[in-house]
């Protein structure tokens, strides 16, 4: 009877133990990952494709990469919080776009981030 308690009150915390146990790797949780960034909630699928519109400032320009960093503020149709994020563009946008200067702008959302399809000054 004695090996029966053990059993029934040991097993438990072994499989505590187990189920809690880590060998020193942590997995990245989603917001490490995206820098602290909220996810898109589930309805984001849907919005792949759409066109919606932002206000914010160009803090860099890369001509050869075809890409605009903005620093911009919440996007609610897109359910984006505000934050600096680097997108593509035609190089006839790039060419337009000065650091420092404020914008508005149509973003065409895609699976990671988004195509800026016009650019003008705010």
């Amino acid at each position: 009877m004695k090996t029966m308690t053990s059993i029934i009150l040991v097993g438990p915390v072994l499989l505590l133990a187990a189920c809690g146990s880590n060998t020193g790797k942590s997995e990245p949780t989603a917001a490490a990952t995206a820098k602290g960034m909220a996810m898109p909630d589930a309805g984001a699928a849907s919005m792949v494709g759409k066109t919606v519109n932002g206000v914010g400032e160009v803090t860099a320009v890369d001509a050869a990469g075809e890409k605009i960093t903005l620093k911009h503020q919440a996007i609610a149709e897109a359910h984006w919080p505000a934050m600096t994020m680097a997108f593509t563009a035609s190089p006839a946008i790039v060419a337009k776009a000065k650091v420092g200067e404020q914008v508005v702008f149509d973003l065409k959302l895609g699976t990671a981030g988004g195509e800026i399809t016009a650019l003008a000054p705010r």
